[in-house]
């Protein structure tokens, strides 16, 4: 409102050490973050969303492994402030942030090496940073581009940036143990201006640094077609000016347990010959942790719908066969179980995953291939009516993987 910016402004001329940058519009989070860091003079630039809250001895920590290393992103250990009480609770648990092809930021959890380091006070490789809270050298924030100021509002910049300080100069993103920054998670999303949105940010990001992995985010998020990139030169200039690795590099060296379909059979809408209608989660996104909600959901027959985030499988051999759809946090399964019945969930993915690595295990059957077998109950999917299940297998119940259409 206007009353709370003129006290933001009063504020700010009380605290010789604060600028204040007011922006001619509301043009997102990612321009305004440059805008700041052009301003500023330290050596080290700080970022900290305005809903922060710091905690005793937080900067130290940051600054001496940005100092062994010049060019890492510092992040420190997140803990929560109630939103309604402002209540301060520390993080129980260090989360590691990942992402799949839908490059939404995820939680996973750190090897035990990682966590016997962080437990002991030191700092752990990230995948991708959480977003607003770190630490970086203004020289290597510089170099490698800043932000790409054509990402709108909010989203994507998070992994954009991550992306740039991996692959660019020798970077590292290292969570840090020591320090530790309160924020507030809120529920209240965010406003797009037409034209632009979410879909539209990470097909950016997708498209500058997936390289040929961009065909599983293309695929898994055909939402994203609605979207222009807008003009991509510039953040492709800097990538090749700098010499920066490949997602393949990435992949290998830095993110080696990131799920990648492999060993594919059929991959596709799943599509059943005998309603003409596709399997979906129902538009339900299963959480990456286990124990998190929703874990599981059922599996739903919809229309064939090429727009559709919800809807493309891929039928692969790896992990003993699985038909897996690339969701917004993770990976997830088809899976079956005597009490359950059919339903889309975590890939048995350890204690507390909605399914077992037998509830999740597929393969096509021998005779006919476009029967797809459950292997530990021996039955084939099927439908009953309009709603999937298992049932003993017979030419009724076969199924094919379509393309999206063009």
């Amino acid at each position: 409102t206007e009353e709370m910016a003129k006290q933001v402004s009063r504020y700010a001329e009380d605290q010789p050490k604060v600028k204040l940058v007011k922006m001619p519009s509301h043009i997102g989070l990612m321009v305004a973050k440059v805008e700041g860091a052009k301003v500023a003079t330290g050596d080290v630039l700080v970022f900290l969303d305005s809903h922060c809250e710091v905690n005793v001895g937080w900067l130290e920590p940051l600054l001496q492994r940005i100092e062994s290393n010049p060019n890492t992103a510092a992040v420190p250990m997140i803990d929560s402030i109630d939103a309604q009480s402002f209540l301060y609770r520390s993080s129980p648990v260090a989360t590691r942030g990942v992402f799949g092809f839908s490059l939404y930021y995820a939680g996973g959890a750190f090897s035990d090496e990682d966590s016997i380091a962080l437990a002991k006070g030191g700092a752990a490789p990230l995948p991708a940073m959480p977003g607003g809270l770190f630490a970086i050298r203004r020289a290597y924030f510089d170099k490698i581009g800043m932000y790409d100021t054509g990402l709108r509002v909010w989203g994507g910049e998070n992994i954009e940036l991550s992306m740039k300080v991996w692959r660019c100069l020798n970077g590292r993103v290292e969570l840090v143990a020591c320090s530790r920054v309160g924020h507030i998670f809120r529920d209240k999303g965010h406003t797009f201006p037409h034209g632009e949105g979410l879909h539209k940010n990470y097909k950016r990001v997708a498209r500058v640094w997936l390289d040929d992995y961009y065909k599983f985010f293309e695929n898994s998020f055909p939402r994203a077609k609605r979207f222009k990139t807008g003009d991509i030169s510039e953040p492709m200039k800097i990538r090749h000016s700098l010499e920066c690795q490949s997602m393949d590099w990435f992949v290998k060296n830095v993110f080696p347990d990131m799920y990648i379909p492999r060993d594919i059979i059929a991959e596709g809408l799943l599509v059943s010959e005998q309603t003409n209608t596709c399997l979906t989660t129902g538009g339900v996104e299963i959480a990456s942790h286990p124990g998190q909600h929703p874990s599981s959901a059922s599996a739903v027959m919809w229309k064939i719908n090429h727009e559709s985030d919800y809807n493309y499988w891929y039928f692969t051999r790896q992990d003993g066969g699985r038909v897996v759809h690339l969701g917004v946090w993770i990976e997830e399964c088809l899976g079956a179980s005597r009490e359950r019945g059919l339903l889309v969930c975590q890939c048995g993915i350890g204690p507390g995953s909605s399914c077992t690595a037998a509830d999740v295990r597929w393969e096509p059957h021998e005779v006919d291939p476009t029967q797809i077998r459950h292997v530990a109950s021996k039955q084939c999917l099927a439908l009953d009516g309009k709603v999937p299940k298992l049932a003993v297998c017979s030419s009724a119940h076969r199924w094919r993987f379509a393309p999206h259409a063009e």
